[in-house]
C-alpha cells in the first residue's frame, strides 16, 4: 500500500497511554484503544481532519453523513449509519420515523474525500492554527466522537 506524505501529527493518546509519534503515517499502524484522545491543529477554517486511525476504527468512509450537536464546550458528531443500526436493533418499527426525523433536524455534515469534516462556526469556531482535541469514547454499543478546542 502506497502512502502519501502527511504533515506532522503531534500527539496520540489511547487507552490512557500517551504515544509521541513523529508523523501522521505512524497512525496507520497504531491501534485505537478506547477511549482515545487525539490532539490536532486545524489546517483550514471551519474544518477538522479526522486522522486515519479514527476513520478506520469507527468505519467512517468519505461521504458518510454525520449530525452535529453543540455541547457546552464541544461538538458531538453522530454517524447516520449508527442511527440506522440502532433503529434496526432496538426501536419499534412504528417509532423509527420519529427518531430519524430528530436526527435529520440537526445540523448535518459529511466526511470529505480527505477525511475532513466541515463544522459551522455557529457550532464551533475553528481557524487555521487552532488546537483541538478529537475524543472517541464508547457509549453502549456505539462510539461517540467529540471535538473541542484546547483553550475551552
Amino acid at each position: 500500500m502506497t502512502r502519501r506524505h502527511l504533515p506532522p501529527f503531534p500527539i496520540f493518546r489511547g487507552g490512557g497511554l500517551l504515544v509521541d509519534v513523529s508523523g501522521r503515517e505512524a497512525l496507520y499502524d497504531l491501534p485505537l484503544f478506547l477511549p482515545a484522545t487525539l490532539s490536532l491543529e486545524v489546517e483550514a477554517e471551519g474544518r477538522v481532519h479526522l486522522p486515519p486511525v479514527v476513520q478506520e476504527s469507527l468505519e467512517l468512509r468519505p461521504g458518510d453523513l454525520l449530525s452535529i450537536r453543540r455541547n457546552a464546550i464541544s461538538v458531538r458528531l453522530d454517524p447516520y449509519r449508527d442511527l440506522l443500526e440502532d433503529l434496526q436493533r432496538s426501536v419499534h418499527e412504528a417509532d423509527r420515523g420519529r427518531y430519524l426525523g430528530q436526527f435529520l433536524q440537526r445540523t448535518l455534515t459529511s466526511i470529505g474525500a480527505d477525511g475532513g469534516v466541515e463544522i459551522s462556526p455557529d457550532l464551533l469556531k475553528l481557524a487555521p492554527g487552532d488546537r483541538v482535541v478529537v475524543e472517541v469514547s464508547t457509549e453502549g454499543l456505539r462510539h461517540a466522537l467529540y471535538i473541542y478546542r484546547t483553550d475551552a
